[in-house]
């Protein structure tokens, strides 16, 4: 049972990677010399949030499809750490420099999908609770804390040209932290450790 929900895992992972490459994406459409028209387009602002809302829903939100509490308990003592490397793999990649330097770079075209924009939605999209109160789950807390850890780390690192995105998004996340108000003393708790992990990022740059 573990290896074949192993492979159910793999398979949905190759999958969240083909709509991953929609964000931040190209067009290739090669041409003669006498041919009009572009070789390369941008992929348009709406099919790159339609990409992003698809990766939120099924990967920045739990995906309990593959948490079947017939069969889960048979294979794992902490079930939701099976399904980590679903969130792990789309916070990397759309927290990526190279996601982030493609989305500045195609910023010229018409319908462009603006990073500025793309870092809002990104906060909004991982810190959801924030603004609704309700407690974090573990799956959530998970990918929050692997979120705010890659964009620390992207920050101290990465190019001048990309870290002001990294900045302002760090910058997002922390207010979106600041302002949140739950009752639950874990999420709390959570919450006071990621404010700490931005805080020191900033402060050491």
């Amino acid at each position: 049972i573990k290896e074949m929900h192993s492979q159910v895992t793999n398979q949905f992972m190759r999958y969240e990677g083909h709509v991953l490459r929609n964000i931040g994406g190209i067009y290739t459409t090669y041409k003669s010399t006498e041919e009009p028209g572009p070789v390369y387009t941008p992929q348009t602002k709406a099919e790159q949030k339609a990409a992003l809302d698809f990766i939120g829903r099924h990967a920045f939100t739990e995906p309990s499809w593959l948490m079947a509490e017939s069969y889960m308990s048979r294979i794992s003592q902490s079930p939701a750490e099976l399904l980590y490397p679903i969130a792990n793999r789309a916070v990397a990649d759309l927290l990526s420099p190279t996601k982030l330097s493609n989305i500045d770079r195609y910023s010229y075209a018409a319908d462009a999908y603006l990073p500025g924009e793309y870092t809002s939605d990104l906060a909004q999209m991982a810190f959801s609770e924030t603004a609704s109160g309700t407690a974090v789950s573990p799956y959530r807390r998970h990918l929050q804390a692997q979120f705010v850890a890659t964009a620390t780390r992207h920050y101290g690192t990465s190019p001048m040209s990309v870290r002001t995105y990294y900045h302002s998004l760090l910058l997002d996340v922390r207010r979106r932290l600041a302002s949140a108000r739950t009752a639950d003393a874990a999420t709390r708790a959570h919450y006071a450790l990621l404010r700490q992990m931005i805080d020191d990022a900033i402060e050491r740059k």
